[in-house]
């Protein structure tokens, strides 16, 4: 699957398991969907915020392009 882009990951697995997935109502026990969004920002922002970037640095892996796009 991952040298075929045209493949849809989440329909092989509905495929697989004969039934969709169905909605979370619940993340990490918080059940308000403004509130997991907040709880959603707050990992992202940390996730975000742990790890350096500079310009430099991304020049030295320019093959790691393709793997973005």
């Amino acid at each position: 699957m991952l040298g075929n882009k045209s493949r849809d990951f989440w329909a092989e697995v509905r495929k697989m398991s004969g039934k969709s997935a169905g909605t979370l109502t619940t993340v990490d026990g918080v059940f308000e969907p403004d509130k997991i969004a907040e709880l959603f920002a707050s990992k992202y922002q940390t996730l975000y915020s742990s790890v350096a970037y500079s310009t430099s640095d991304m020049e030295k892996w320019p093959h790691l392009g393709h793997m973005i796009n």
